[in-house]
């Protein structure tokens, strides 16, 4: 492993610094951890596979620190769990480089011109995440509790208390993991699919409460389950639930919730309206920045008294109700079952009877509403990481809106999306990002597209 001098010039989409060396006539793609966009450092090379065009490093020692650096991480775990690989680089610095990452995405689509600058929170604004997800990991006095490592199934120390989230989180977690300790539980494993406690989430809704899940391998006594309830109240939560779930994979909430502590729900108050949420329904997680957003989406879809708006992946409801507020009527539309029941709960909570909803998936519902002659104005489209399935795009085309409104987390996806929407018929006339996630490499995006004349 060589020591060589290395200049940063970039961030990968892994969070490592980029930099290039010349290597046998070639440019060679260095990744280096922890390293930011003027940084001038040291750094020993790893051996890579034989005519790469890339390789690792790994930092020694700093010659030239870079002028957007701060001088102290924000959270002294950020390099370990790796969940905000941005900690190290000054927050006007963020805001930059996801704007250009943006304009990079988009270069081909839409001139630099018609991307905003990124919305980003006001000074001093935190915490940011009105949602956690921790798992378990020992058994008795080792029990633990925290975030996964990177790319792993293994729990971190000292975790369990993110400057992300609201204090009284990581102190239920703590509470929890003592409770359990004290009972003799152990966490689930999943190599042997056996075990007490698997995962904990936890949601804040400010005034309207506190919300923890509890999901266990297996069926807890009685005693148990009331230790861990009084752990839970010791802590400030108000409603709480437990799933018992026992099949192996990557999504502990599955199974039904039996509400141990209150009726298992929490009412979050957005833009005028009250939203009651359960551990299993969507919510944006950012509470500072998603009025923001819903704001800028609504101002950019300009609806109108007499408009038919269609909102797709709607969640609980909440831009289909804002938008009924404004509409003649609002149709959302939802794959989760839960959510859709909350969503009609929601209406009628808040007086709104010019919304409605189906539930199912929207390549599938789309067809249906067409039949129906339904000929919505405007589609509002906020759908998950991964973008529209195959077909989504066509299907709201052949609805014929005058505008579509698309929010998105994975801005490739959204520019992949856009190409197909330019084929349609679409041209996208304002791109505007808004940082619902600081410190990390995620930017959530509004894309106003409207249908150019004649097509």
């Amino acid at each position: 492993m060589t020591l060589q001098k290395l200049f940063i010039t970039d961030i990968a989409d892994s969070g490592a610094g980029i930099a290039w060396r010349q290597a046998a006539g070639r440019s060679v793609r260095v990744f280096v951890p922890g390293g930011l966009p003027g940084d001038v450092l040291e750094a020993r090379l790893m051996p890579g596979p034989a005519g790469s065009h890339s390789l690792s490093a790994r930092p020694e020692r700093f010659l030239q620190r870079s002028p957007s650096r701060r001088e102290k991480p924000f959270c002294p775990q950020a390099c370990v769990c790796g969940g905000c690989p941005l900690a190290a680089l000054s927050y006007p610095a963020q805001l930059d480089f996801k704007r250009r990452r943006l304009a990079e995405l988009f270069r081909d689509i839409v001139p630099e011109g018609l991307i905003r600058p990124v919305l980003g929170l006001e000074p001093g604004e935190r915490p940011v995440r009105n949602k956690a997800l921790l798992h378990f990991a020992g058994r008795s006095e080792a029990l633990s509790v925290g975030l996964y490592a990177p790319g792993s199934h293994r729990v971190l120390d000292q975790t369990a208390r993110c400057p992300q989230c609201p204090a009284w989180m990581g102190e239920t977690a703590l509470a929890v993991a003592q409770a359990g300790a004290k009972l003799g539980l152990g966490a689930w494993d999943e190599r042997r699919l056996e075990g007490a406690l698997r995962a904990l989430l936890m949601r804040d809704a400010g005034e309207g409460g506190r919300l923890a899940a509890l999901v266990t391998g297996e069926k807890l006594s009685a005693q148990a389950l009331s230790r861990i309830r009084e752990a839970m109240r010791s802590a400030g939560v108000t409603s709480a639930s437990v799933c018992v779930n026992s099949e192996p994979g990557n999504a502990p909430l599955r199974g039904e919730m039996t509400p141990i502590l209150g009726d298992g729900s929490v009412r979050v108050s957005l833009c005028g309206l009250g939203f009651r949420v359960r551990p299993e329904t969507f919510l944006q997680v950012n509470p500072l920045q998603t009025p923001r957003l819903y704001d800028l989406a609504l101002s950019l879809a300009q609806i109108r008294p007499q408009d038919r708006v269609l909102d797709l992946y709607c969640g609980v409801g909440t831009l289909t109700l804002l938008a009924a507020r404004q509409a003649r009527e609002a149709f959302g539309v939802e794959i989760v079952r839960a959510s859709v029941e909350e969503a009609e709960r929601n209406a009628e909570a808040n007086g709104i009877r010019s919304a409605r909803f189906a539930c199912g998936p929207a390549a599938g519902i789309l067809p249906e509403i067409a039949r129906a002659g339904f000929s919505p104005r405007i589609v509002i489209a906020d759908p998950p990481r991964k973008g529209l399935e195959a077909g989504v795009a066509e299907a709201i085309s052949a609805l014929r809106p005058e505008k579509v409104v698309y929010i998105a987390c994975g801005p490739g996806a959204l520019a992949r999306d856009c190409r197909r929407f330019a084929q349609l018929g679409y041209r996208v006339s304002a791109l505007c990002p808004v940082d619902l996630f600081p410190e990390t490499l995620h930017v959530e995006t509004v894309a106003l597209m409207s249908r150019v004349e004649g097509k």
